[in-house]
């Protein structure tokens, strides 16, 4: 899994994730280290969850609570809705023409591939 969060212009660094998240691994690996800052630097955003279990967890919703962090109501598990989703469409199209080229390692690829078009990315810990 790969989050990250997405405006007009910008981008967060993407956070890889090798396995499923509980909402406590959810908050210390994904909206404390890279959320939280983001939005810090961008105070008019919305932030849009898709509503997997660690999103709607009573946990979660005390942390964007207790952060100020405003939701986009959206239709539960709607992944059509959205506006990310287009952005790993554009970026894998991008960088099909490179791939073979790239170890087999995917994170290594997305790594080097994030580099090569000068995008940031943020390597955690594996969760396991």
């Amino acid at each position: 899994m790969i989050y990250s969060a997405i405006r007009n212009g910008s981008r967060s660094f993407l956070v890889f994730i090798s396995r499923s998240l509980t909402a406590r691994q959810y908050i210390n690996n994904v909206l404390e280290p890279v959320l939280l800052p983001y939005l810090q630097e961008h105070l008019s955003s919305i932030f849009q969850q898709n509503n997997a279990r660690p999103d709607i967890a009573t946990l979660t919703q005390r942390f964007l609570e207790d952060h100020d962090i405003n939701l986009l109501p959206w239709s539960a598990r709607s992944l059509d809705l959205s506006p990310i989703k287009q952005v790993w469409d554009i970026i894998g199209r991008r960088l099909q023409d490179i791939e073979h080229h790239l170890p087999k390692n995917i994170c290594k690829n997305f790594e080097i591939k994030l580099n090569l078009r000068g995008m940031r990315y943020h390597k955690r810990k594996s969760i396991t």
